[in-house]
């Protein structure tokens, strides 16, 4: 998620990458702040389970999300005025005695 948001980056700028502590969901985040931001349709239809097949610029993304489905999470990708903001949240199970 964290190269996505880079290559999100075509001018530059700052990624910026937050984790929220495991509760009962570990949440991971990454912020692409630069002129221009924006990530391409394709991926964010992989990311988002809405892509029939795999090509070269969304293996890693499609991969990325079929991790996360396996493990009981999601990923939201959420765009606006020169920003890309993703976010993959997995449930924690409680820990067994």
């Amino acid at each position: 998620m964290i190269l996505l948001g880079a290559g999100a980056l075509p001018r530059g700028g700052a990624v910026t990458v937050g984790i929220v502590e495991p509760g009962e969901v570990l949440g991971l985040s990454v912020s692409a702040v630069g002129e221009r931001a924006a990530m391409d349709t394709a991926i964010v239809a992989a990311l988002r389970s809405e892509t029939a097949g795999i090509e070269p610029l969304t293996a890693q993304p499609y991969l990325t999300a079929r991790l996360v489905e396996s493990l009981g999470g999601s990923i939201e990708v959420s765009s606006g005025a020169d920003q890309v903001s993703l976010r993959a949240d997995i449930a924690v199970a409680a820990p067994s005695d």
